[in-house]
């Protein structure tokens, strides 16, 4: 007896060869309870990706990960995640991720940096309160496809709860579980490092310094032909020069930053370009910006200082969804102190200058602990 499938059957089949499922009970994790406001952080991670022509150090491949969803048995919600575009190139240097578009995740990776490597991830805020114990398993599913045959992708995902959080595009999300270029620690991959502080347990982790919550078992999917090769190599634009301790950021929406405090000072600068600064800056707010004439824009946000470290000021320069480049620096405080233990290092007014030698930003410490700056033209 023969059998003849439809087009839109054969599709249908091709599709389930490719599609991957993960399911996790969070109660595994612990029962507790996760709290109505708070938010749910989902990301997931490349464990291994190989190619059945072992070709994948001499040639880029590109893999889309599309249809991918969050769905709770128990729980009358299914979570939309972004699409991703994976490029797994032997040419790429620092890990790169960008929030595109306000709807995607672009990641580029050596094949040496992968497993562990971030490639999708969202924030979802609680709807009401719920207890995951009673709340059944929760699963992942995604459609993975690749620009070439004889590719297969193993991934895993994990999810942590905190009290406070932002948005993609807005996270410093670590591309690695193994140090990098900005972020010297041992991290998960996917955590968010900006708002790492608010970490509480629930879901499947504990708290810190579990910032993604524990990974789940690993799945092995093969993937299925796509029609978007990888792009040229030649074509990528070279990295921008920056500081020592460059930041690979992901990309900012194109909207102007918001400050979360008042504005105390604004001021124009000789080439045109107008400066704006806060008095009281908290931890993970933006602090200053300067908008230059060209469009461009220099945000300075600050990162809270732990126990005895300093706050750590990030700068990002864009130009819509560009970012043109990255860095951050630690405020500058007193070293003197006789014994570990005895007390904390004093953080000492910091100046420093930009735009060459034209501008001077000075910040200092309020009593509250919060951070006031200060623009002054040269």
């Amino acid at each position: 007896m023969l059998l003849f499938l439809s087009a839109a059957s054969a599709r249908a089949e091709e599709a389930a060869l490719c599609t991957s499922s993960i399911r996790v009970l969070f109660n595994q994790y612990g029962d507790t309870q996760i709290l109505a406001g708070s938010t749910i952080w989902f990301s997931s991670v490349l464990e291994g990706v190989q190619s059945d022509a072992g070709d994948l150090g001499r040639t880029p491949v590109r893999i889309d990960v599309r249809q991918s969803r969050i769905e709770f048995r128990q729980w009358p919600y299914v979570i939309t995640m972004p699409d991703s575009a994976i490029t797994i190139d032997p040419s790429s240097g620092e890990p790169e991720r960008w929030w595109v578009g306000n709807s995607s995740w672009s990641v580029t990776y050596a094949p040496s940096q992968i497993p562990e490597a971030f490639y999708d991830g969202m924030p979802y805020t609680v709807p009401a309160t719920f207890v995951p114990g009673y709340n059944g398993p929760v699963t992942w599913t995604a459609t993975f496809t690749a620009s070439r045959p004889g590719i297969t992708v193993r991934w895993a995902w994990s999810a942590a709860v905190y009290s406070r959080f932002g948005v993609n595009g807005w996270l410093f999300v670590k591309p690695l579980t193994a140090p990098v270029t900005q972020f010297q620690n041992n991290d998960a991959a996917g955590t968010p490092e900006l708002f790492k502080q608010y970490v509480v347990a629930g879901a499947m982790g504990t708290g810190a310094p579990s910032y993604t919550g524990a990974r789940s078992e690993t799945a092995s999917v093969s993937t299925c032909p796509s029609s978007t090769p990888p792009p040229p190599t030649p074509m990528r634009a070279a990295p921008p020069r920056a500081p020592q301790r460059a930041l690979i950021l992901i990309s900012p929406l194109a909207a102007t930053p918001a400050f979360a405090s008042p504005i105390s000072q604004h001021i124009e600068f000789g080439d045109g370009s107008v400066g704006q600064a806060v008095g009281r800056c908290y931890a993970t707010d933006l602090c200053a910006l300067i908008s230059y004439g060209n469009g461009d824009r220099l945000a300075i946000y600050s990162e809270g200082a732990a126990r005895c470290k300093p706050y750590v000021l990030y700068f990002n320069r864009t130009n819509g969804a560009r970012t043109i480049y990255g860095f951050s620096r630690d405020l500058e405080r007193d070293q003197s102190f006789r014994a570990p233990g005895a007390h904390c290092p004093t953080t000492r007014e910091t100046r420093i200058v930009m735009q060459g030698g034209r501008v001077a930003l000075t910040i200092s410490k309020n009593t509250d602990g919060t951070l006031r700056f200060n623009f002054t033209a040269r």
